[in-house]
């Protein structure tokens, strides 16, 4: 029996979360019973729609995997003209895992074409077989060639790499996989996503409140992977991309959203709630050199900022890192001058003076060594359009951002 649709506009609880556009509306998809679906226009109003199972797992995943309550990990992509999902049944610590494959013709189940085939299995790991990787989180990839390759791993020895047939209904032979990315804090939900003659491996590490997304790039499918240090993903490398701000714990196991002419880029992940995880929905930009950044949760933007550099002039900014380098609690107070200093004053009022610079929506600031900014460093951040937020990183890697004055509570500097 098919779940009726009622509409949401409440953020909506899930985990892992994919998306894929159909016409005019995005299809949401994440781990639970039958897999939950969801509709959105804007990814501000959300309406519930069928499972894409009946049953919480599929008749053939239970018989190998008997422990499976429900199904993990969706992911969606378009080859061809279909869409395919790939979904995994697994219990907690496990490594016997299934990986399946569903594929349709349209996700709008008001369409006469709607209708989802599952093709069973598409890979297992078996610790019995000696199996060196988890069947889970897998996800297509398509290179710039329109060919499908899967991409794949949970802990274990890393994340694994391997063609797919033309049409992305089969493995050609998961035995002559190849290795790209391995943590030890990780890594899983491995996505891979081309863009201007770049490969993105973007990968989820740590678990909890320290939960994040990481990135590393080739120009070929197969690897290497390097962070924007230059450290490859085999070697633990991984350039940041989320990480815990205030309100947003653990957001990790990400979606893109890519080019869309509404919303331009996004990433969807999820993040720890007191109870649950919810979906996260954050703006997405690339800065100069092309790595993406990943900003503020996405609201309708307003109108671009014709002035961007008198736009930081005029307003304050709370200054956001991991707490590593700005004093106590990783928070600072920026005031921007005309004269192309910027000064950094902490809940404690302790001061420090750098400059800093605007390239297009390309801000940089270099710091001294001071009491506020523990040593020299120069952040590299993105401007959003509409001027609500700034982030990136510095040259460590260290995730940097900063929001409007008011967006948090902040007591005055007087």
């Amino acid at each position: 029996m098919q779940a009726a649709i009622q509409p949401s506009n409440a953020m909506i609880d899930g985990a892992d979360p994919t998306a894929a556009r159909d016409g005019d509306d995005w299809y949401v998809y994440t781990t639970g019973n039958g897999i939950l679906a969801r509709r959105t226009k804007d990814f501000v109003q959300w309406q519930m729609l069928p499972t894409v199972f009946d049953e919480p797992v599929p008749a053939w995943a239970k018989q190998i995997v008997p422990q499976a309550v429900n199904i993990w990990a969706p992911d969606i992509n378009k080859v061809g003209d279909r869409y395919l999902m790939v979904y995994h049944c697994s219990f907690w610590g496990s490594q016997r895992s299934v990986m399946g494959l569903v594929s349709a013709k349209t996700l709008n189940p008001d369409s006469p074409d709607y209708g989802w085939t599952d093709h069973g299995l598409l890979i297992d790991s078996d610790p019995a077989r000696g199996d060196d990787f988890n069947a889970i989180d897998g996800s297509i990839a398509v290179d710039e060639a329109g060919k499908p390759w899967l991409v794949w791993g949970s802990y274990w020895t890393g994340v694994k790499l391997t063609p797919m047939s033309d049409d992305g209904l089969s493995v050609l032979d998961v035995s002559k996989r190849i290795s790209v990315a391995w943590n030890n804090h990780g890594p899983e939900g491995p996505q891979i996503t081309y863009r201007d003659g770049w490969y993105y491996l973007i990968c989820s590490y740590a678990g909890g409140p320290d939960y994040q997304v990481r990135v590393g790039r080739s120009r070929r499918i197969e690897g290497p992977y390097v962070d924007r240090l230059g450290k490859d993903m085999l070697q633990g490398g991984g350039t940041p991309v989320t990480k815990a701000s205030p309100g947003v714990v653990g957001p990790g196991h990400h979606s893109l959203v890519i080019g869309d002419d509404r919303f331009g880029d996004l990433l969807l992940c999820h993040r720890f709630n007191r109870y649950s995880r919810d979906v996260y929905v954050a703006d997405m930009d690339w800065d100069n050199d092309a790595w993406p950044v990943v900003g503020e949760a996405y609201e309708p933007a307003g109108p671009p900022v014709t002035d961007l550099r008198q736009h930081l002039v005029d307003h304050g900014f709370i200054c956001i890192d991991d707490g590593a380098h700005i004093g106590s609690g990783g928070y600072c107070w920026l005031t921007f001058a005309e004269n192309g200093t910027v000064e950094a004053v902490t809940a404690s009022r302790d001061k420090s003076v750098g400059t800093w610079r605007l390239d297009g929506r390309q801000l940089t600031i270099q710091w001294p060594g001071t009491p506020v900014i523990d040593t020299g460093r120069t952040d590299t951040v993105m401007v959003a359009r509409d001027g609500t937020h700034f982030a990136g990183r510095d040259d460590r890697d260290i995730d940097v951002r900063g929001v409007l004055t008011g967006r948090y509570e902040w007591s005055s500097r007087d």
